[in-house]
């Protein structure tokens, strides 16, 4: 499938104007400024940033969540090894959650009592940071962002509503802790799969979805 080269903005005049596949990143995928309900539009907007690291031994996901009616967040650790698992999570409409609009040194952040998450999107200097403080869980990352072209897509889901989504593998470089456990990440052999979202969906969604990546 051929990809268009990213465009510089998606919305022009509140309403979507750029639909299809990017090889590349879109500097500014403003659909904050689609409004098909007008100004209650902003409430409608689904955002999220969520980062996945694989690494031999462990598995770390975590991600930044605004809804519009409802924040959330949660970090988790799978020890691949002991088969042993950690969530922490938190979700209410007034946590003090932020999910930036763009990847250019812009930041997200949830910000609660036993669970703080600050993500540093930085793609114009080629990286990205994570910070988690999750109960015993701890973890300092940073993701190299000029290892891989990232894949966007801007797609209609229903009359008047639009989703973006920016999808890529990074290697992950940084530490981890769970406790008394202790995981440097090389990113020679530690991937990270970033997933980025805003969209207009409507009330009733589905979909059947899998990321996957690996090292030829």
């Amino acid at each position: 499938m051929l990809l268009q080269p990213p465009p510089p903005r998606l919305v022009e005049g509140g309403r979507v104007v750029t639909f299809g596949m990017f090889a590349g990143a879109v500097p500014d995928p403003n659909l904050a400024d689609h409004r098909p309900w007008g100004p209650v539009s902003a409430m409608r907007l689904k955002r999220w940033q969520h980062l996945a690291v694989i690494h031999p031994e462990v598995a770390l996901t975590f991600a930044v969540v605004d809804v519009g009616f409802l924040r959330l967040g949660w970090a988790q650790v799978i020890d691949r090894v002991r088969g042993e698992r950690l969530q922490v999570e938190r979700k209410s409409p007034w946590l003090d959650v932020r999910v930036a609009p763009r990847l250019d040194d812009e930041r997200s952040w949830l910000r609660s009592r036993g669970l703080r998450i600050e993500l540093h999107s930085h793609l114009d200097a080629q990286r990205h940071s994570a910070e988690i403080e999750a109960g015993p869980i701890s973890a300092r990352l940073v993701c190299h962002a000029d290892a891989a072209t990232p894949l966007e897509v801007c797609l209609p889901v229903g009359r008047g509503r639009a989703m973006w989504s920016h999808k890529v593998p990074l290697p992950v470089a940084g530490t981890l802790a769970w406790g008394d456990r202790r995981w440097t990440f090389d990113p020679t052999v530690t991937t990270g799969i970033f997933d980025i979202h805003q969209a207009h969906y409507p009330h009733r969604t589905w979909w059947k979805w899998g990321t996957f990546a690996g090292v030829d």
